[in-house]
């Protein structure tokens, strides 16, 4: 491989499904790998494929749509998990089988109850099997940063014999700092037999918030492939960020000295479905791709940015797809110009009936709010897509009433499979009164786990996004939700999360 190249490998599609609640459909994976291979990534990790039937499903799917980048399964160290992930990923034009076992002594004696000699000859023999289906084999040592370093190069250098061409040490549960993880990343380079032959990986978890920082050190010792997820979705804290990991090079050019394949225009209209589909709103103070990271509230800052944009900016909003939050399209604006903007902002719909009803959404919305901007189009086209899913429950009424002194209440109606029903109800506010109004037609006895609001853009009449998370008989699904009006965009947001629960399209990752 070129060594100024750092591949980017994404596992928002497996490890970042993981997210409570994040479970998608087969047809949302592929949705999602589309715009991960528009984005330039190198390697997908379209998911476990032995994991479940709907998960082999979405793999061997994605495996079928996917030209230019590699689609990659991941697999424990046993045969079958193997011999699955290879028939799943059978139709890719570049397939890799990604397989692992845990190698430190925790995981050994308390998970695996393997003593090291067994977990070596797995390890070596996992590869064997890879090889019976693709040439392009990663191995990961789970749990690397608590695994003992020479027991780590006896490994490593039993598997690149084996065959493996990527090998990756993971810091699976967060536990490790930048100095320390770049310094074993390069003793694990330095020590290895043949460490030359093949790309180094890091894969890193957030669980004292190092996952970013941690995976960059890797990249100083000598990674040339980072596992990353967008919005630094995945287990418990979740993983590096794509768009942290990619702009940090991008920026820092002087001090990495590398390129990736990502075209970085692509990052906030690939944050936004990713957003969309999983039900996890980015924050706004998120790095790159939040609401505020081109927001500039000090005058100090502002006047200095007025005069030259280098004093506090050291990216352009432009280069990951923001378009400097300003004004698109008014209420006289057509559809072709509607259109355009959207070609423009990388977003895709998949049909012209799906075009229409976005155009509709946008005439709705241009007649409540004056101004209207690229953010406020990435939110109404992610409710087109929120609301092409399949629907038992749709709001057709809502009206809330809440003053000083007085018990809020809601009257809400419901299409129930076309069938409009009401109902009134009490609450302490009027979002908690209109969900009480929406339980008492559905009486879905679901558990409300989260909510959350975030505005889209400033202003008093700026659009809210709403998310719930909902829980039903250890099912767990996130709901979200769009308006200017924040008590229509939480009935929304729970319906559509109900939506959900109730709906029989299978998920490609069970969670229980």
């Amino acid at each position: 491989m070129n060594s100024n190249q750092l591949i980017i490998f994404d596992t928002t599609l497996r490890d970042g499904e993981q997210s409570p609640g994040a479970a998608m459909t087969k047809e949302e994976k592929v949705r999602i790998a589309r715009q991960l291979e528009k984005l330039g990534v190198n390697v997908i990790e379209a998911g476990f494929a032995a994991a479940s039937p709907g998960d082999f499903e979405a793999v061997r799917a994605v495996a079928e749509v996917i030209k230019n980048s590699t689609v990659c399964s991941l697999a424990r160290a046993n045969e079958n998990d193997i011999r699955r992930a290879g028939e799943a990923i059978k139709p890719a034009q570049k397939g890799r089988i990604h397989t692992f076992i845990a190698t430190s002594p925790i995981h050994m004696e308390n998970k695996l109850r393997m003593t090291p000699d067994q977990v070596l000859e797995r390890a070596v023999q996992a590869v064997k099997w890879a090889l019976e289906y693709t040439d392009d084999v990663e191995f990961s040592a789970e749990d690397a940063v608590r695994s003992e370093i020479d027991f780590l190069v006896k490994v490593f250098e039993a598997v690149i014999d084996a065959g493996a061409k990527t090998i990756n040490a993971p810091d699976t549960v967060g536990y490790s700092s930048p100095a320390l993880w770049g310094e074993r990343r390069a003793t694990l380079i330095k020590r290895g037999k043949n460490s030359g032959k093949v790309v180094w990986s890091t894969h890193c978890h957030n669980d004292l918030g190092m996952a970013v920082a941690n995976s960059l050190a890797a990249v100083m010792g000598g990674a040339r492939q980072v596992e990353c997820t967008i919005n630094g979705l995945g287990e418990r804290a979740g993983n590096a960020s794509l768009e942290e990991i990619v702009m940090s090079v991008k920026t820092r050019r002087d001090v990495f000295n590398l390129e990736t394949t990502i075209d970085t225009t692509q990052i906030v209209a690939t944050s936004k479905l990713v957003s969309t589909i999983t039900g996890y709103p980015v924050q706004p103070n998120k790095a790159v791709v939040g609401a505020n990271a081109f927001a500039h509230e000090s005058g100090i800052h502002q006047d200095g940015v007025l005069k030259f944009r280098e004093t506090y900016e050291i990216m352009r909003a432009e280069d990951v797809g923001w378009n400097a939050n300003k004004l698109t399209l008014g209420k006289l604006s057509g559809r072709n110009a509607f259109r355009a903007r959207l070609d423009e902002l990388g977003i895709a719909l998949s049909s012209e009936e799906a075009l229409n009803a976005a155009f509709a959404r946008f005439k709705e919305l241009a007649d409540k709010k004056s101004e209207i901007f690229d953010e406020d189009l990435h939110a109404l086209v992610s409710d087109e897509f929120i609301s092409s899913d399949a629907e038992n429950f749709k709001l057709s009424y809502l009206h809330v009433c809440s003053q000083t002194g007085e018990t809020p209440y809601a009257t809400v109606a419901v299409l129930d499979n076309g069938s409009e029903k009401r109902a009134e109800a009490e609450g302490g506010g009027p979002v908690d009164a209109s969900f009480k109004a929406i339980e008492k037609i559905i009486n879905s006895g679901a558990e409300l786990l989260l909510y959350s609001v975030n505005n889209i853009t400033s202003g008093t009449d700026a659009q809210g996004e709403v998310t719930v998370r909902l829980s039903k008989g250890g099912r767990i699904v996130n709901g979200q939700g769009s308006d200017t009006d924040i008590v229509i965009a939480s009935a929304k947001a729970y319906l559509n999360g109900l939506n959900k629960l109730y709906s029989k399209a299978e998920r490609a990752h069970p969670q229980v």
